[in-house]
Formats: structure tokens, C-alpha cells, sequence
């Protein structure tokens, strides 16, 4: 590695002189885009100036930014000669483009072009030329179909597909409801395959778990539900969650374990000495593992542990 920074700050010397050199070199030490100079072999016999191949670094720039009429003559220059690309960079742009910058903007462009339709609905013809490619070509044949719909790529199509082909919509019942708590209890978060199972759109299960599921308030009448069933049967989740047919498990055992108001088992207000002494202890056994220290001191939930801690440090200022 010395070694080699020793003879580019040799080249550097030689070159700040005035003195010429390959183009070769001079890709080497400013990073320049290689280009073949096939069409005037006496520009690459002549070489380079250290000021020529700092002004054509400058010129390429490390993010060439193209203008409408740049993009026009490539896709022009495309469409008559193919991806030569080193034959495009020296006929239409004079090599102020390099090959691999030409490439890069063509399959840019492409797919732009073809990404132009990603915010537009789908309309009904398109639905209907989507089925007809799937009734032709069968499920999973994306690539087949897209052939088909010109402006939309396999991810569409395929996003599409999971839509249109489940046919259930409008109001849930509650036996729907009750399948997919059960479903999700069973087997979590699968969108795709709770999807076949319900005949529903994947999107709309999942809208409609986080909203009516996850997300819905606890009443008044369900946290004191949960506290006397607490109380009677302990943690029997089996038993408890008779009470919640339109919640899941783990959402009833989450609320239970951080609510205060629905465990019977929980304390609040001033900490008394006992539980001081087994929140210091277990403090110094698991540090902020707070789960674990509300287990030791079993009268506290893991935030009443953490407020505590906070207290005592604020107290410690003052």
C-alpha cells in the first residue's frame, strides 16, 4: 500500500510539471470513466496534461445531472444503435458522458417510464386484461402477464392479483371476527394466508385487525372486567379470555401487565418498606431489566419499577 502511494505522489510531481501522460494513468489517479478513443487514435498517443485530466474530472462530475434534451438524444441514439454505448458517448455527446454513466440513465429512464402508472388507478379494462393474462398464462406467471399490461411491472400486477382475486368485502361479522383473533392466535401475522383463508384482500385484514383490534380503546366496563376475572381466576387465560371474544391474547395479557387499574394483584401509591428492599435487591441482580425486577418485587408492574427509579434520582438532586 506505501508503496503505492509513494509512486502516485511520484506521477503527481511528474505531472504538475507540465508533463504529458496516457489517459490510462490519468483514469487511475482521478478516477475518470475509461474511454475508448477508437474514432481519433492520435488524442489517446497524446496524452494528457495534469491540468487537461482535472478539468475533465471536473467536467464529468461525480453526478452528472441531465437535461430533457440529453435524455431525448439518448433514447434517439438507443433506438438507432442499440446499447453501443462507448460508440453513443463519443458521436452524441462529444465523451463529456461516459459509457457506464449512459447505461445507468437508460435503464433509469426505462424504468421510469414504465413506473409512470404507479400512482394511477387501476381501471376496469386493465382489471379484465389482468384475468384474461391469469386465466392464459395461471397464477404466479407475472412476468407472462405483464406483457400484457404494458405500463405496469410484475410487482404491480402481482399486488393487484392479491386484491381483485378475494371477493369478500364490506361489513365483518362477528364470526369473521372471531376467526381471525383465533387465526392470529394460532398462527400471527401472516396477512398473505389469512388471506386465503378469509377470502378478504390481505390490506384490508390488516387495516382492520390494527384498527378494530390493536388500536380500539379499553372501556371503563372491560378494565374492570379484566380486574375481577383477575382476581377470581388469576392469569387462566383460557378462562379469561371467555370475557374478550373480540380481543386477542396477547393484547389482554399486554393491558394486564401494564395497566394498573386491571390487576388485582398490583399496588399503588407510596412504596412500603418491603417492597423498597426487594426492588433494591433485584436493582442490583438485573440492573434495568425491569420485567424481571417486577417479577421480584410481584406488587409492582415494570413501569411502577422504572417511575420508582427515576423518583429515587430526582430525590438525589434536590
Amino acid at each position: 500500500m506505501l508503496s503505492l502511494i509513494n509512486s502516485k505522489n511520484f506521477t503527481l510531481r511528474y505531472l504538475s510539471r507540465g508533463n504529458r501522460t496516457s489517459f490510462d494513468k490519468s483514469v487511475g489517479l482521478f478516477g475518470i470513466a475509461i474511454i475508448r478513443f477508437s474514432a481519433d487514435p492520435n488524442l489517446q498517443k497524446a496524452g494528457r496534461t495534469l491540468h487537461e485530466a482535472v478539468e475533465i474530472k471536473r467536467n464529468l462530475g461525480r453526478k452528472c445531472i441531465w437535461t430533457e434534451q440529453e435524455e431525448s438524444k439518448l433514447l434517439e441514439a438507443v433506438e438507432k444503435h442499440g446499447t453501443k454505448w462507448n460508440y453513443i458517448s463519443l458521436n452524441y455527446f462529444q465523451s463529456t458522458k461516459s459509457p457506464a454513466s449512459l447505461n445507468q440513465k437508460f435503464t433509469s429512464l426505462q424504468l421510469k417510464r414504465k413506473r409512470s402508472s404507479y400512482h394511477n388507478p387501476w381501471t376496469r379494462e386493465e382489471d379484465e386484461i389482468l384475468k384474461r393474462g391469469v386465466s392464459k398464462y395461471g397464477v404466479g406467471d407475472w412476468v407472462s402477464i405483464s406483457e400484457l399490461l404494458q405500463n405496469r411491472d410484475n410487482v404491480q400486477i402481482y399486488n393487484r392479483w392479491q386484491i381483485i382475486s378475494k371477493t369478500k368485502r364490506g361489513r365483518w361479522t362477528d364470526d369473521e371476527h372471531k376467526l381471525l383473533l383465533d387465526l392470529i392466535d394460532k398462527h400471527g401475522q401472516k396477512w398473505t394466508e389469512l388471506s386465503d383463508i378469509l377470502n378478504r384482500p390481505a390490506k384490508c385484514i390488516q387495516s382492520y385487525y390494527e384498527y378494530n383490534i390493536v388500536n380500539k380503546k379499553w372501556t371503563a366496563e372491560e378494565n374492570n372486567t379484566l380486574y375481577q376475572a383477575i382476581k377470581e381466576y388469576g392469569e387462566n387465560w383460557d378462562i379469561i379470555m371467555k370475557y374478550f371474544p373480540y380481543r386477542t391474547v396477547n393484547n389482554v395479557k399486554f393491558h394486564f401487565q401494564y395497566i394498573v387499574a386491571c390487576n388485582p394483584n398490583i399496588n399503588k401509591g407510596r412504596w412500603n418498606e418491603k417492597e423498597i428492599a426487594a426492588f433494591d435487591k433485584a436493582f442490583k441482580k438485573y440492573g434495568k431489566k425491569w420485567k424481571l425486577i417486577s417479577q421480584e418485587v410481584k406488587t409492582r408492574t415494570p413501569q411502577q419499577c422504572k417511575d420508582h427509579i427515576k423518583r429515587q434520582l430526582l430525590n438525589l438532586f434536590k
